[in-house]
């Protein structure tokens, strides 16, 4: 019997994973205090309220078209990339306006200082 509930466990594990996949992922608003870029999640594309990765923060595995709804929207100045993919951070919401891709593995300050409104999880087109 205790075979047949892991076996039932891990099949739902699975279908979690592809419902969030095809959901659009997740992302995580983050608390004001937030010490460094090491707070970043492994496999996450975050953004940080600071220059140097401190403050509020949003990590995103997926595509977000307005950061207003994490409170964090005209804030981010600063970034790591630890997703493995690039993202496109835009200064509109709708992945509009002005852009900055942030590559894979890429950390620090981003252009247009308090600009970005919505993130794409790929280059930037």
């Amino acid at each position: 019997m205790v075979f047949g509930i892991k076996k039932v466990l891990a099949g739902l594990a699975v279908a979690f994973t592809a419902m969030t996949a095809l959901s659009g992922g997740t992302a995580q608003a983050g608390a004001i205090g937030i010490a460094a870029y090491s707070d970043c999640p492994p496999s996450h594309m975050c953004g940080f309220e600071h220059e140097k990765g401190g403050g509020r923060h949003v990590a995103l595995q997926q595509r977000i078209p307005d950061l207003r709804q994490f409170n964090i929207d005209n804030q981010v100045t600063s970034g790591w990339n630890r997703s493995g993919v690039p993202f496109c951070w835009f200064t509109e919401p709708n992945f509009q306006g002005a852009r900055y891709q942030s590559e894979s593995g890429s950390w620090g300050y981003f252009p247009h200082n308090d600009a970005y409104s919505s993130v794409w999880r790929g280059t930037c087109r």
